[in-house]
């Protein structure tokens, strides 16, 4: 039997990481191809500390990530492509071309949605399809919605349906996508944060500040949240909750200069600069 199309796009990515496109939860397991046959691939994903539950063993939705990667590629590879022998190369001059015509035939499979969706993401920001980009976004967006229908736990397709909506500049369409995301998976930071981010943006103040705070909790060492938040407080005049914010974050790393701008910022900004002083001696030694 003659090597389809497919296999040998799987192939070509032999020893090489399995990258979704937009970059996603996918790309942040790292995926390894090791082996494509003619009826089943082998890939490969390193478990790393990030990936484990408290008690240090692989975290049971990372487990069925991985098992979604593998099974979604395998279900493409034979049902989509393996049995056809006919000489269909000349009818497709790349990857998109030849999913675009084959979701037909696996129109009822999330991960086949999936796939399409983050393929017409990659090649709308190739120089070819300049003119068409905005179009093969929002075909995107109508199979990432589509693979949801079918399987709604697909917690990768919900992150990536957001990104394409920040993409689109579309914020309010992204926020459920990224607050489904983060109910799927409360521990993946990203998602987390961009919910809290977003609804800033939209004046969703509780929102917000729930978010942010639940991104600190999840990774204290991500400083981000905490300048946001703390700036968020500030904004609402809430200034001695911004202040502990910013407390917050000195008591986890010392080091961090940012914190203690803010908090100086902050007292000068209510007329205490006697308060500020401490603030800002400290400051200088990060000159």
């Amino acid at each position: 039997m003659a090597d389809s199309p497919i296999r040998e796009h799987f192939r070509a990515q032999i020893g090489k990481d399995v990258a979704s496109t937009p970059p996603g939860f996918s790309e942040w397991l790292q995926p390894k191809m090791i082996a494509v046959e003619e009826d089943s691939l082998t890939i490969e994903v390193i478990v790393r500390p990030e990936m484990c539950n408290p008690v240090g063993t692989l975290h049971g939705g990372i487990h069925s990530a991985i098992l979604d990667v593998v099974i979604g590629m395998t279900v493409v590879l034979l049902v989509t492509y393996s049995g056809i022998t006919i000489a269909r190369n000349a009818l497709w001059k790349n990857a998109l071309t030849l999913m675009r015509h084959d979701i037909k035939q696996v129109s009822n499979s999330a991960q086949a949605n999936n796939l399409l969706a983050s393929h017409l993401m990659k090649y709308s920001y190739e120089p070819e399809y300049a003119n068409e980009a905005n179009a093969m976004r929002f075909e995107a967006i109508e199979h990432f919605k589509q693979s949801i229908r079918i399987y709604p736990y697909f917690f990768n397709v919900w992150y990536d349906l957001g990104r394409v909506y920040i993409i689109m500049n579309d914020p309010a369409s992204a926020l459920p996508c990224f607050k489904e995301a983060h109910t799927l998976d409360t521990t993946f930071y990203d998602a987390t944060f961009n919910v809290a981010r977003i609804a800033s943006q939209l004046g969703d103040v509780n929102t917000a500040i729930t978010y942010y705070g639940r991104c600190i909790d999840t990774d204290p060492g991500q400083l981000q949240a905490y300048i946001e938040l703390s700036y968020l407080y500030f904004r609402l005049d809430r200034s001695f909750e911004s202040i502990a914010v910013n407390e917050k974050a000195i008591a986890f790393n010392p080091n961090w200069r940012e914190p203690y701008d803010n908090i100086a910022k902050t007292y000068l900004a209510l007329n205490e600069p006697n308060k500020a002083l401490p603030y800002l001696k400290k400051l200088q030694e990060f000159r």
